[in-house]
C-alpha cells in the first residue's frame, strides 16, 4: 500500500472515530434559551368582541422562537382556529389550551429546567390576547379567566437562574406589571415604572406597549396585531441598527417606535415601554448570530420591503436606511420568500416590485388589483430604521414621557375641565354682579355724605375721610367687576391649553393638566386660608374699632356708625365663610382622583370551552 493510501485511511478512520466521539460542550457555550408563548382569542367580557389573529401571533412568534431555542423548549398555549389550524397544520399537535392551570404547569416545566441548567438561561415569557383592569391591576384573559397582575408576578419569580425576558401585546398590558394606585395619579413615568420594576422583578427585561385601551388593534393586511407584528419584524433582523447581530432593548423599542410613528390617530400608534434586566437597556433580547434559517439581505434604496411566504403569511416587513444594508432572518420551513417593495411615500404605500428569494431572486408580474388597504394603517413602516432613526429615536426618548393612559381618562379629562371652565366663568360673572352691587352701596353711602347739609369742609376730617373713602372703594369695585368680565380664570386657560394640546398629544396633554390642576387646588387651598385669616383680622378690627368709639363718645350708634362700622364686619365675615367652601380648583382635584375605574364592580363572564363553557364571576360583594 502506498504512501498516499496509508494516509487516505489514516484520514477516514479519524472522520469515522470523531463522529462516534460523544460531543462535549465549551465551559463558555451558553444553553439555548425557553421560551412560553401565550395567545388567546377571546374575552370573557361578553360586551367586547373576540380577536382575530392572537392565535396567528402565537404561531408565528412559535415558530421565530424556534429560530434561538430547540423546538422542545418553546411552548404554544392556544387555540388555532380553523384557518390558522389550516395555515399552520404542524402546530395543532403541540398546543394547549390558554388556561390558568396550563399556564401554571408550563412556569413549574421552565422552573425545573433553569434549576438544573449550570449556566443561566433566557427565558421569554410572551402573551398576545385581550387584557383587562380590575381594581387598579392589570390582567391577562386566558380562556377560563383572568390572570392578574400579582399572579403573573409570583409565576414569574418561580423561575430561577434565569433572565426573563417579558413581551406583552393586550390591552391594559402595561397595568399588568405596573400596577395603578387608587387616589393617585392616572398615570406614571418611564423613570417611575422602570424604578418600581427593578425592585420587583430586578431579573425581568420587559417590552409591551402602554396602551391603557379595552381594545388590541389588529390589521387583516398583515393577520396580526399591530404591535407584535412590528415586534417580530424588529427581532428577525431589522432592528439591528449596528449589523452586530444582537438585538437590543434599545435597538427594539427604537425600531417598533419608529415603524408606527408615522400612524397620525395616536389612539392606533402602540407606546412602546421597554426596560432590560436589571435596568440596562443594552441587555440583549434576541441574539441572531448562530441561527440557522432562511437569510435575506435588503438594501436601503427608499422602498419598504414586505416579506411573505407561499401561503401569503406576512412574516416581516423592513425599511433600510439609504446605502445601509439590513439582514433578516425567517423561520427555516419558509423556502420560498415573496419579498414586495412598496413606495411608502406615495397614497395607500403601492407594490413597485415583487420578486422571490430562493428561485434566483427572479421578478414576479405585478397584480393589477392589490389587496384592500386600510388606510388608517398604510403608514406603518413608513420611516427607514437604521443608525440614524436610533439616534433621533433616543434624543425624543423620554425618562418623563407618561405611561398608562387610556383614551377614557382623556375624554374624562376633557368633560371635567369643560364643566370646570363653566363654573369658572359663572363664578367670574357672580364676582362681577357682587363687585358692581356693593359698588352701589358704597355709592350711596357717597350720596348721602354728600346730600348731608352743610358744605364740605377740608378741617372736617371725618366727614372728608368717609367721602373719600366712599368713593374710592366704589370705584375700585367698578374696576374689579369690570376686571372680572375681561379676564380669563385659570381653569379656563387649562380647558383652553389641554383642547389645543390634546389635538396632537393627548396623553402629554393629561399629564400635563394633572400637575397643573394639583398645583392650582395647592394655590387655591392656601388662598382660602389667607382669606380666612384676612377676614378674621378685618371683623375683629372693624368691631374694635366700633367699640372703642362707642366708648370714647358715649353715644349710642346712630345709622351713619352702623354703615361705616356694620357693613365691613359683615362683609369681613362673609370673607371667613367663604373660606370652608371649596373653590372649582379643589373640586376639581378632588373628582379628578376619584378614579371610577377602581372601583370593584361584580363581573360576569362566560367562554365556550369543548363540552360545555367556562363562567367566571369576580368582583366584590
Amino acid at each position: 500500500m502506498s504512501f498516499f493510501r496509508l494516509v487516505l485511511v489514516f484520514a477516514f478512520l479519524c472522520i469515522a472515530v470523531s463522529g462516534l466521539t460523544p460531543r462535549v460542550a465549551r465551559a463558555d457555550e451558553a444553553p439555548r434559551p425557553i421560551a412560553l408563548v401565550v395567545t388567546n382569542n377571546r374575552s370573557h367580557v361578553l360586551s367586547r368582541p373576540p380577536l382575530h389573529y392572537a392565535d396567528d401571533d402565537g404561531a408565528k412568534y412559535y415558530e421565530l422562537f424556534k429560530l434561538i431555542a430547540n423546538e422542545d423548549d418553546v411552548t404554544l398555549l392556544t387555540e388555532l382556529d380553523r384557518d390558522t389550524a389550516k395555515l399552520f397544520p404542524q402546530l395543532g399537535p403541540k398546543t394547549v389550551p390558554p388556561t390558568k392551570q396550563n399556564l401554571n404547569a408550563a412556569i413549574d416545566r421552565i422552573a425545573q429546567r433553569t434549576a438544573s441548567s449550570s449556566a443561566q438561561r433566557d427565558v421569554y415569557f410572551v402573551f398576545a390576547g385581550h387584557g383587562d383592569i380590575v381594581d387598579g391591576k392589570g390582567a391577562i384573559e386566558l380562556a377560563d379567566g383572568l390572570f392578574n397582575a400579582d399572579e403573573v408576578e409570583r409565576a414569574l419569580s418561580r423561575i430561577g437562574n434565569a433572565r426573563l425576558h417579558v413581551i406583552l401585546d393586550s390591552c391594559n398590558s402595561f397595568f399588568v406589571l405596573s400596577p395603578r394606585k387608587p387616589g393617585g395619579r392616572h398615570y406614571t413615568t418611564m423613570a417611575e415604572a422602570s424604578a418600581e420594576l427593578k425592585s420587583r422583578l430586578p431579573r425581568a427585561g420587559v417590552f409591551l406597549s402602554t396602551s391603557a385601551e379595552a381594545q388590541v388593534y389588529e390589521w387583516s393586511e398583515l393577520q396580526s396585531g399591530i404591535f407584535s407584528h412590528a415586534v417580530r419584524s424588529g427581532l428577525a433582523g431589522a432592528a439591528d441598527a449596528n449589523k452586530d447581530g444582537k438585538i437590543t432593548y434599545r435597538e427594539l423599542r427604537a425600531f417598533v417606535s419608529v415603524s408606527t410613528g408615522d400612524v397620525k390617530n395616536p389612539k392606533y400608534r402602540p407606546q412602546v415601554y421597554a426596560r432590560g434586566p436589571n435596568g440596562n437597556d443594552d441587555e440583549v433580547l434576541f441574539d441572531l448570530r448562530s441561527v440557522k434559517g432562511t437569510r435575506l439581505s435588503l438594501e436601503g434604496k427608499g422602498h419598504r420591503y414586505s416579506l411573505r411566504d407561499d401561503d401569503d403569511i406576512a412574516w416581516a416587513d423592513v425599511f433600510p436606511e439609504k446605502g445601509r444594508t439590513v439582514d433578516v432572518v425567517l423561520p427555516a420551513s419558509i423556502a420560498r420568500v415573496t419579498i414586495e417593495e412598496r413606495e411608502p411615500s406615495a397614497p395607500g404605500a403601492p407594490v413597485v416590485a415583487r420578486y422571490v428569494h430562493g428561485e434566483g431572486g427572479a421578478p414576479l408580474p405585478l397584480l393589477v388589483a392589490e389587496r384592500g388597504v386600510n388606510e388608517l394603517f398604510v403608514k406603518l413602516f413608513a420611516s427607514p430604521f437604521g443608525p440614524e432613526a436610533l439616534r433621533r429615536s433616543e434624543e425624543a426618548h423620554g425618562e418623563l414621557e407618561p405611561l398608562g393612559i387610556a383614551d377614557d381618562d382623556v375624554a374624562r379629562m376633557r368633560l371635567l375641565l369643560d364643566q370646570a371652565s363653566a363654573d369658572a366663568r359663572a363664578d367670574r360673572h357672580r364676582y362681577a354682579v357682587q363687585s358692581f352691587g356693593m359698588a352701589a352701596v358704597f355709592g350711596i353711602g357717597l350720596g348721602l355724605e354728600l346730600a348731608r347739609p352743610g358744605t364740605l369742609e377740608p378741617q372736617d376730617n371725618g366727614r372728608t375721610f368717609r367721602t373719600s373713602a366712599y368713593g374710592t372703594t366704589g370705584a375700585i369695585l367698578i374696576g374689579a367687576g369690570i376686571y372680572q368680565l375681561v379676564r380669563t380664570a385659570d381653569l379656563e386657560r387649562l380647558a383652553r391649553r389641554f383642547d389645543e394640546r390634546a389635538a396632537t398629544d393627548p396623553h402629554r396633554a393629561l399629564a400635563e393638566a394633572d400637575v397643573e390642576i394639583a398645583r392650582l387646588a395647592k394655590e387655591a387651598a392656601t388662598e382660602r386660608r389667607v382669606t380666612a385669616v384676612v377676614g378674621g383680622v378685618g371683623a375683629a378690627f372693624f368691631a374694635g374699632s366700633w367699640i372703642y368709639r362707642e366708648l370714647r363718645e358715649g353715644s349710642i350708634s346712630n345709622g351713619e356708625r352702623i354703615f361705616s362700622y356694620g357693613i365691613p364686619i359683615a362683609l369681613m365675615i362673609s370673607f371667613v365663610g367663604s373660606s370652608f367652601i371649596p373653590t372649582p380648583q379643589e373640586r376639581l382635584a378632588r373628582l379628578w382622583k376619584e378614579d371610577p375605574s377602581l372601583r370593584t364592580i361584580p363581573r360576569v363572564g362566560i367562554a365556550p370551552a369543548p363540552g360545555g363553557a367556562f363562567l367566571s364571576l369576580s368582583g366584590a360583594f
